[in-house]
C-alpha cells in the first residue's frame, strides 16, 4: 500500500513538473512575443518620428512658400514687399525646371544665414546666401552663392543631380534677379572641391586670373564645356558633399543681362489660377525599409497571437465535447 502511494506521488510530481514546464514555456513565449511587439512598436514610432521630422525640414525649405514674392516680368512689387521684411534680401536665383528657385540673402558673415530663413527665422535648412565678401549687386568677377544640401532636393540639394550627364545637359539655364535687373544664366561646369580651397573660393578674383581659375576648376570637373567665356562674370553655386571630408559640389555659370522671364501659371478647368507644387519622390532609404519591415512583423505577430488564441479555444471546445461524451 505504501509503495502504491509512492508511485501515485511520483506520478503527481511528474505531472506537476510537466505543468510547471508547460506554464514556464507559455509564460516565456508570451513575454518574448510582447517584448518583441513592444520593441517593434518603439521602432515604428521612432521611424515615424524621423519621417515626420524629415517632412517638416523639407516643408520649411520648400520653395513654394516664397513663390508669391518672386519677381516676374515687370511686376516686382511683391519682391519689394519681401525685401521690406528683411533688407538682407538682395535677389532671386532660378535654375529652370529644377527645385532651385529661391530668394538670395547676404549677411554680415557667412554664418548669418546658415540656420536662418530669408525672413530671419531659425531653421536648420538655412537660406541661399551670397558670400559676405562679394558685392551685393553681383558685379564681381566671381560671385559665390551657398546653400545646404538638403533631402528632397530642396535648397541646393538638387545640385547633386547635375552629376548625371543627361541631367546636366538639360538643366543649364536660369535667371538671376538683382537690383531690378534680370540676368540670363548658363551653367558651364559641375565640379568638386574642398570647402577650404581658396583657389576656388576666391571672391576677390580679378578678370586677369579667370583663365587660371577656369583651368583649376577643369581639373576637378565632373562635366565642363570645352569653350567657356572668359569675359563674363561667373556665378558659383556651392553645396556640401558627403563624398569626402569638407567636400563640396559646385555649379559654375556665366551670366549676362537679359529679359524678365514670363510668368507661368497653371489654370484648372474652372478657370481659377492654382499653384502646382513640385513633387519629388525620393528613393527608399533605410528608414523607409525599417518602417516597412516593422509593419510586416507587427502584422505577423498579431496574426500569430490571434491564431494561437483561436487554436486554444478550439482545443478547449474539443476537450469539453470529449468530456461530455
Amino acid at each position: 500500500m505504501h509503495s502504491a502511494l509512492s508511485v501515485y506521488d511520483g506520478i503527481y510530481k511528474v505531472m506537476d513538473l510537466k505543468k510547471i514546464i508547460k506554464m514556464t514555456v507559455w509564460v516565456t513565449e508570451f513575454i518574448l512575443k510582447y517584448i518583441c511587439l513592444a520593441i517593434l512598436v518603439l521602432v515604428f514610432l521612432f521611424g515615424l518620428y524621423v519621417e515626420t521630422d524629415k517632412y517638416n525640414i523639407i516643408s520649411q525649405a520648400d520653395n513654394s512658400k516664397y513663390q508669391s514674392y518672386k519677381p516676374v516680368s515687370d511686376d516686382t512689387l511683391s519682391f519689394e514687399q519681401m525685401k521690406a521684411l528683411n533688407n538682407d534680401i538682395i535677389g532671386w536665383l532660378t535654375i529652370n525646371d529644377t527645385t532651385i528657385d529661391y530668394p538670395i540673402v547676404q549677411g554680415k558673415t557667412n554664418d548669418t544665414y546658415i540656420n536662418r530663413t530669408v525672413l530671419g527665422e531659425f531653421s536648420l535648412t538655412g537660406s541661399i546666401f551670397l558670400d559676405f565678401r562679394n558685392k551685393s549687386d553681383f558685379t564681381d568677377t566671381l560671385s559665390i552663392v551657398y546653400g545646404h544640401n538638403m533631402i528632397g532636393n530642396v535648397m541646393f540639394g538638387g545640385i547633386d543631380l547635375f552629376k548625371d550627364k543627361e541631367y546636366f545637359d538639360s538643366h543649364r539655364t536660369g535667371t538671376l534677379y538683382c537690383n531690378g535687373n534680370y540676368y540670363d544664366i548658363n551653367i558651364f561646369a559641375c565640379f568638386r572641391a574642398n570647402g577650404y580651397d581658396t583657389n576656388i573660393y576666391h571672391p576677390s578674383l580679378t578678370s586677369d586670373h579667370v583663365r587660371q581659375w577656369l583651368g583649376y576648376a577643369r581639373e576637378n570637373a565632373v562635366y565642363m564645356e570645352d569653350a567657356v567665356p572668359e569675359n563674363m562674370p561667373i556665378l558659383l553655386m556651392s553645396t556640401c558633399s558627403s563624398e569626402t571630408t569638407d567636400g563640396r559640389t559646385l555649379l559654375a555659370a556665366s551670366f549676362k543681362k537679359g529679359k524678365p522671364p514670363a510668368q507661368i501659371q497653371e489654370e484648372d478647368e474652372t478657370g481659377f489660377w492654382i499653384h502646382i507644387p513640385s513633387i519629388h519622390i525620393e528613393e527608399w532609404n533605410v528608414t523607409h525599409l525599417l518602417i516597412g519591415i516593422t509593419i510586416w512583423l507587427l502584422v505577423t505577430i498579431i496574426f500569430t497571437l490571434l491564431k494561437g488564441k483561436g487554436n486554444k479555444n478550439d482545443s478547449q471546445k474539443q476537450q469539453k465535447q470529449g468530456e461530455s461524451k
